[in-house]
């Protein structure tokens, strides 16, 4: 009878253990879990965020386009702190010319997170046409390769493809845009 308690002592113990050690495992697990979960959506926002500041570049190189037909971009914008800057690019096209500009943007948000869009403008002034606004991984408005381009010499190429389906949905719409650039550009 003792041997029948002592064993029954050491299948406790022992299922204890086994149990404590799958519940220890699931614990860790779902710590695990928590935290890419955690670093996902931070890299989520940071992504957003550079998509935004680059859409907020596109909009003060069109707003500058619309006061002088001879502005040609290449500048960074870096008044968008704490969430990043945003550079334009030589803005491509007829310099001091009203219709077919080509707008290349790229945005970068605090962790490094970067996008890149380019807009195609059929007119400027009096009233903007945007012909396409497009997330691409590479632009060459106005010649100048953006960065991870490589050497390519095809100036104003639209055979740049889109990168997000973000991107497809603001691409080949028509928008136009009074002198007023309260956010309806997009």
């Amino acid at each position: 009878m003792l041997r029948f308690a002592l064993r029954n002592g050491y299948v406790f113990l022992v299922s204890m253990l086994v149990i404590g050690t799958i519940a220890a495992a699931a614990s860790v697990t779902l710590l695990l879990l928590g935290w890419t979960a955690e670093q996902n959506g931070e890299l989520h926002v940071q992504s957003a965020q550079s998509g935004e500041l680059a859409s907020t570049c596109v909009e003060r190189a069109v707003h500058k386009l619309q006061l002088d037909l001879s502005y040609a971009g290449n500048e960074t914008i870096s008044d968008t702190q704490p969430f990043g800057t945003c550079k334009i690019y030589n803005v491509g096209g007829t310099v001091g010319s009203n219709f077919d500009r080509t707008i290349c943007v790229q945005g970068f948000s605090r962790n490094g997170s970067q996008r890149l869009q380019q807009v195609y403008l059929s007119r400027v002034f009096p009233k903007t046409s945007i012909s396409t606004w497009d997330e691409v991984q590479c632009c060459t408005a106005g010649g100048a390769l953006a960065p991870n381009c490589g050497s390519s010499s095809s100036s104003n190429s639209s055979s740049s493809s889109s990168s997000s389906s973000q991107s497809s949905s603001n691409s080949s719409q028509s928008s136009s845009v009074g002198g007023g650039m309260g956010g309806n550009i997009g």
